[in-house]
């Protein structure tokens, strides 16, 4: 588990103020972004390095009501950001693109319209179309600055993993994870792997799947070995069982020590 971690501003990143607003500039791409109130706030509190109990403290002093809203509604965090705080020792060796959460379809709603009142709008990806609709999770939901994207799921994954990994048994199966004074609620690291294969597979195992096959690694170094009987289960419940068997070889074909374990009746 990682210690706290204090966030500060990209030395790289060059600003421009202009009639009381701020305007950065990415160093590679020379894209200029727009900092709205909220986005300017933040972005003027990481002068000093700052952890981010310490930001949701400042954030949360003028909205005293608002996480009676939030917090009527389970949400667990699935995939990237669950991946990188329950399996490496830093955040920082996991990269992250999208905050996927999950929550119930009968959730939903409510949590689109707490996200609207804190400033999140829905935006496709215009530079990634998706080739197929998933009927998992929407179009992200995104801050103006265009650095913040929550995808919200309603499933686990796209069919047919939601078959055998449901809603209901992702939340209830969820475990407590505390970093920087803040608990969230994360998938077990059964789960999880089960995640990992389906996200591959979705990829045809492809270069993006990299991600996957070293989280799946690092459940293996874990403390917590995994039930394999419990993951070939859920697996064959989901019609995962090729997918399964799939990503096992390229384990075993990258020579990861898996000591039998996977030697499951799938």
């Amino acid at each position: 588990m990682t210690g706290p971690v204090r966030y500060k501003r990209n030395s790289a990143v060059s600003e421009t103020e202009l009639d009381g607003e701020i305007f950065l500039v990415e160093p590679e791409t020379e894209e200029v972004f727009y900092l709205d109130a909220m986005s300017a706030g933040l972005w003027r509190l990481v002068a000093a390095p700052q952890f981010l109990g310490e930001t949701v403290e400042v954030y949360h002093a003028p909205f005293p009501d608002a996480d009676r809203q939030a917090a009527e509604i389970d949400v667990v965090f699935i995939k990237g950001f669950a991946n990188a705080h329950t399996l490496y020792p830093d955040l920082a060796l996991r990269i992250q693109g999208y905050l996927d959460i999950l929550v119930r379809l009968t959730d939903f709603i409510r949590l689109v319209d707490f996200l609207v009142a804190q400033g999140f709008f829905c935006r496709a990806a215009e530079n990634h179309p998706w080739v197929m609709i998933s009927d998992a999770s929407f179009l992200p939901f995104v801050l103006s600055d265009g650095a913040s994207h929550i995808d919200i799921h309603v499933r686990p994954d796209s069919y047919p993993a939601h078959r055998s990994l449901s809603t209901e048994l992702a939340l209830a199966d969820s475990q407590q994870v505390k970093s920087d004074g803040i608990e969230y609620r994360m998938p077990s690291d059964d789960r999880s792997l089960i995640l990992c294969v389906t996200s591959a597979a979705k990829g045809k195992f492809n270069i993006l799947s990299v991600g996957k096959v070293i989280d799946a690694i690092m459940v293996l170094k874990s403390a917590r070995p995994p039930d394999w009987y419990r993951i070939s289960s859920l697996a064959r419940d989901g019609g995962l069982q090729l997918p399964l068997k799939v990503y096992f070889a390229l384990l075993l074909g990258l020579g990861v020590a898996m000591g039998g374990r996977a030697m499951v009746p799938l």
